[in-house]
């Protein structure tokens, strides 16, 4: 995974504010989210230095896990539906591999129709040149990628509007 330091952002931002236990999810690593980092590796042995680099990368992907078999019990149960319903849509929606890439970033999907839809709604002019595959007016899954390729596009998106990014992006099973 990239490191992340002062001013980046995106949904590697966004994950690492997650694992941190940073009370903002805004995917901007602003001053805010580099103290509770030089904190949080502070805490867990590590040099704080307010970058996430590899070392850190490594001590927080630790921390995340696929739901347990009790977790989705329990929040089948929350939601009113049957555990095996839950099993299902967990396997459909994580393409059977526990929720998580292949670098440990949770599954992650942009979606360029929805990514187009936000662009106009927050006053902007959906201009696809050269972003053909993450904005368009409608829906195709010809742009879809798997795993870490889809952060790719993710990362793009946040270049051109990070507001719409964050609104046309799922990170994680559901």
């Amino acid at each position: 995974m990239k490191t992340l330091q002062l001013n980046s952002k995106g949904p590697d931002v966004l994950f690492m504010q997650y694992l941190i236990g940073h009370p903002t999810l805004d995917a901007d690593f602003g001053p805010k989210t580099e103290k509770d980092l030089i904190l949080w590796q502070s805490s867990h042995g590590l040099k704080p230095d307010g970058q996430c680099g590899d070392k850190t990368w490594k001590k927080l992907l630790e921390y995340r896990k696929p739901a347990s078999k009790e977790e989705l019990e329990k929040l089948a149960k929350e939601l009113g539906c049957e555990y095996a319903a839950l099993k299902a849509i967990t396997e459909v929606e994580s393409g059977g591999k526990g929720g998580f890439t292949k670098e440990g970033r949770p599954i992650a999907l942009h979606e360029g129709h929805i990514f187009w839809k936000y662009i106009k709604l927050y006053g902007g002019t959906p201009d696809n040149k050269g972003n053909e595959d993450i904005l368009y007016p409608n829906w195709t899954k010809e742009y879809y990628k798997t795993g870490d390729a889809e952060y790719e596009l993710i990362d793009r998106a946040f270049k051109l509007n990070t507001k719409a990014a964050l609104e046309s992006s799922s990170l994680g099973m559901f």
